[in-house]
């Protein structure tokens, strides 16, 4: 809960873009998508994400860091996952924001 009242006070939000899922190399990929409308710039920002699975349960977590975060810019990261270490197929995906550096 802390850490939402941070990233709702600081003006960041985050939004998963796409999921991605490669089946041959067993990697699901989450585009996070962070957005500045604060007036802070962030040296560095880290999602946190959950993939889920068809029924919402979280199978997997990962992460992705975005840099250098200025008022009012967006930026995108990657959080990837092996696949393989799942039993049940990976879903969907949910992010929120984790720590950050002004």
């Amino acid at each position: 809960m802390l850490v939402a009242l941070v990233a709702l006070a600081s003006g960041l939000s985050v939004t998963v873009d796409s999921l991605s899922i490669d089946n041959r190399r067993h990697i699901a990929s989450a585009i996070a998508r962070v957005t500045n409308s604060g007036t802070n710039a962030f040296e560095s920002v880290y999602v946190n994400c959950a993939f889920l699975d068809a029924s919402g349960r979280a199978v997997q977590v990962g992460g992705a860091l975005v840099s250098n975060l200025a008022p009012g810019e967006t930026a995108f990261g990657s959080a990837d996952v092996d696949s393989s270490l799942v039993a049940t197929p990976i879903a969907s995906a949910s992010c929120r924001i984790g720590m950050t550096q002004p």
